[in-house]
């Protein structure tokens, strides 16, 4: 998976670039003349920072060639070579290559070296697609694969560690790295980033830090997912509120604390907008720093929340918020309780603008942090997934070729994760992950890698289902990952606007949709079966059944603070070996 930590030999490099095909009907190929045709492809650009000057990815050498195996095959395999240059700014390649066949039909591959200026490769990805005279073949390419200097990397060291600096101030980190050996490596690409997109840190690992008060966490990670985390303090003088900064629907609740800069056991009296407690147009605030949204949204739409001291008045903090009518895309968690509205025949291209258009309203989001820009969708179906169980692939590649193909042209790279794999580490151009029915829990390292994806401006997606196909553990499970999430919806698992026979769909009408940026130009929205959701009143509801009553899909704005892990019960041992003392001290006092 993604985040093990490996390194590749030549041979096993050769072995995992014998990738498979693109889902292409095979049944077209056969024998015929030569014939002109070409390969239309998109490929996903690695986000990672220059180390040294001389390593960076500075063009991109595309080569498609004819496996070896092919019978009357020409003395040479090369068909179109053609080298790019690399745009720092672009997220994907899409580009195109004429090709001469010899056959009506070929399997050809198709290879993309990203190497410096000095051609030494860097990242290294392959596919092979069926390709047919007259016609040009769509071809996405897997993310690649690190095979430059530092790919052998085994553990990073981050320095400094744990530190506090004052807020305006900067900060510079060092790194280094060793291999699986313990030896040095001395040449290797990094990736920086913070928890908070209004902490900067730049390519060699400088951090600039606002005037704010609040604990943020540095990450290095190479491009096999080595990682390196620490946090740093920032201290502005006053106090540090947590909450700093949140979006609030109106009627809305938020809890916020201070965390950083009061003294021990310092009560605080809390403030809206300048006013004690708060008031009606803005909002109220209990003594406990429990915030309740007004019901309309009031001008200015934006102001502040504020905490001081009791007893000193200039000992003050204050975190920013911003109230909405609908919610902005990004650091969100989208729950859809029915994953057929996603199948092959709602997605056909000629459903006009319904599901096809939520599917691509979805992930085409722009918003503030730095993974908008991704161009990376993951699926997670390995957590015994009943829709992707054997003998019952309703998420597999086969049903949902078109909402894949929906998302490949508009520019994403998929990456599928079909057995259970950790989500600690989630590489910078990962826009968006789409959960589908898991059956088996996230760890508290996932939610706690989940809700940082989601503060840089990802997007989760969760796709559950009714109550006769999720049954009652998975939506247990559900409700679980939404709690730990710090959403308040629930999954009621009832069973609204069922089909009536295989392959049959209920059309919902442009009035059970709500108004957003995810569907935006929809005239409807074709599903099976849903089950209910049961808002909290941070949620925002994306459509409705057809009675325009029961909430089918929602979008919440998660609680970011990580969980904080619950220590492990000493073991049976342990407790045997305390308890003797414990009895020898009381005997001894009652002897006294």
């Amino acid at each position: 998976m993604f985040q093990r930590r490996w390194w590749l030999s030549l041979g096993a490099l050769a072995a995992l670039l014998a990738v498979g095909s693109c889902s292409l009907d095979e049944s077209a190929a056969g024998p015929g003349g030569p014939g002109a045709a070409g390969i239309k492809f998109t490929a996903p650009l690695p986000r990672f920072s220059r180390v040294g000057p001389t390593l960076a990815i500075e063009q991109l050498r595309v080569t498609i060639t004819r496996p070896s195996t092919v019978i009357d095959a020409p003395p040479t395999d090369t068909l179109a070579a053609r080298t790019f240059p690399f745009d720092v700014n672009a997220v994907a390649l899409n580009a195109s290559l004429p090709v001469l066949l010899i056959n009506q039909a070929e399997q050809l591959d198709i290879s993309l070296s990203y190497e410096t200026a000095q051609s030494i490769p860097l990242f290294f990805t392959q596919q092979r697609v069926l390709v047919h005279t007259g016609a040009p073949a769509p071809a996405a390419l897997p993310p690649p694969v690190y095979i430059g200097p530092g790919f052998n990397i085994a553990a990073l060291n981050l320095t400094p560690l744990d530190t506090t600096v004052t807020g305006g101030d900067s900060l510079l980190y060092q790194v280094s790295a060793i291999d699986a050996n313990q030896q040095p490596v001395t040449s290797f690409y990094i990736n920086w980033s913070t928890s908070d997109p209004r902490v900067t840190i730049n390519a060699l690992g400088l951090l600039r830090t606002p005037s704010i008060s609040k604990v943020i966490d540095i990450s290095a990670t190479t491009p096999n997912s080595v990682v390196a985390t620490t946090t740093v303090t920032v201290l502005n003088g006053g106090l540090g509120l947590l909450p700093d900064s949140v979006e609030k629907l109106p009627g809305g609740t938020q809890q916020f604390a201070v965390v950083l800069g009061g003294l021990r056991g310092a009560t605080y009296s809390w403030s809206v907008n300048g006013v004690a407690g708060g008031n009606s147009t803005f909002g109220l605030i209990d003594t406990t720093g429990l915030y309740t949204a007004p019901s309309v949204i009031p001008s200015p739409s934006t102001f502040s929340v504020c905490a001081t001291q009791v007893g000193a008045p200039t000992i003050t903090g204050c975190a920013r918020i911003v109230l909405l009518k609908v919610p902005s895309a990004g650091a969100d968690l989208i729950v859809i309780n029915d994953q057929n509205l996603f199948d092959s025949i709602p997605m056909r291209p000629d459903s006009g603008p319904y599901n096809a258009r939520f599917a691509k309203n979805l992930f085409s989001f722009s918003g503030t942090g730095p993974r908008s820009s991704g161009n990376v969708i993951y699926y997670d179906r390995g957590r015994n997934a009943p829709c992707f169980s054997v003998g019952n692939q309703e998420c597999g590649d086969g049903e949902k070729a078109r909402f894949d193909s929906v998302l490949v042209s508009a520019g994403f790279t998929i990456q599928k994760f079909d057995t259970i794999a950790a989500f600690t580490s989630i590489p910078p151009n990962v826009k968006a992950i789409v959960l589908w029915m898991p059956t088996v829990s996230y760890t508290t390292a996932d939610i706690n890698s989940f809700k940082n994806f989601a503060a840089q401006g990802g997007r989760i997606i969760f796709i559950g289902e009714r109550l006769g196909f999720y049954l009652q553990t998975g939506i247990d499970l559900e409700n679980q990952f939404l709690a730990d999430m710090g959403a308040q919806m629930t999954n009621v698992g009832a069973d609204f606007d069922c089909f009536v026979q295989v392959n049959s769909y209920i059309r919902l009408p442009a009035a059970s949709l709500r108004a957003s940026s995810i569907t935006a130009g929809m005239g409807g929205l074709s599903i099976a079966c849903a089950s209910e959701i049961s808002p909290g009143p941070n949620d925002f509801p994306l459509f409705y059944d057809t009675s325009n009553q029961h909430v089918l899909a929602a979008v919440a704005k998660i609680d970011l603070t990580p969980i904080v892990p619950v220590p492990a019960p000493p073991s049976p041992n342990v407790r045997r070996l305390i308890a003797p003392a414990r009895t020898a001290q009381a005997n001894g006092k009652e002897n006294r």
